[in-house]
């Protein structure tokens, strides 16, 4: 939405043309800083949802294995613990794209990313580039997954960069 600004008595020629210019202005810098933005705030607010949530659903599924008497399943199992970690990431996520109108295919396209990095931290393992096996925590192996996912995060949303800054609208049906 574009204002006018005031103009000083004596600019321009009957002020009309100077109050048209500036009004041009104004409104390509917002036009420009609005979808910013708006990126930057779908960006921090779903990785946010998705570290957070993934970290509280982490923690209640390897302490309620912990209670029942699986010991230390990180420690025991890394490879599905990272696995078990890229669900955790992908439920709070997707749930949050979902009410935020995201359509399917976005949602699939998020959580595929975030397995995605648990496929090469798994197979960084397999090939021993990275020893999952000696690092025996959940919180350890979460760091892993999350931090990267977010990168990926924002690469799929600058793929899709008109939906995401609000120039198109959200395909609910997609």
């Amino acid at each position: 939405m574009a204002r006018e600004l005031p103009i000083a008595a004596g600019e321009g020629i009957g002020g009309y043309v100077m109050a048209q210019t500036v009004t041009r202005v104004a409104t390509s810098q917002a036009g420009y800083l609005r979808p910013a933005g708006r990126f930057v705030a779908e960006f921090l607010g779903m990785c946010a949802v998705m570290c957070v949530g993934g970290q509280l659903l982490s923690f209640a599924f390897f302490e309620g294995l912990r209670s029942v008497g699986y010991g230390n399943l990180a420690k025991q199992a890394p490879e599905l613990s990272i696995l078990a970690i890229a669900i955790a990431l992908s439920v709070p996520m997707t749930a949050y794209m979902a009410l935020r109108g995201h359509g399917w295919r976005h949602n699939l396209e998020m959580s595929a990313g975030t397995f995605a990095v648990a496929i090469l931290v798994i197979g960084a393992s397999l090939l021993s580039i990275l020893s999952l096996s000696t690092i025996g925590r959940w919180q350890i192996l979460f760091g892993l997954v999350c931090g990267p996912a977010c990168v990926v995060m924002f690469l799929v949303m600058v793929r899709g960069l008109d939906m995401y800054t609000g120039r198109t609208g959200h395909q609910t049906h997609a």
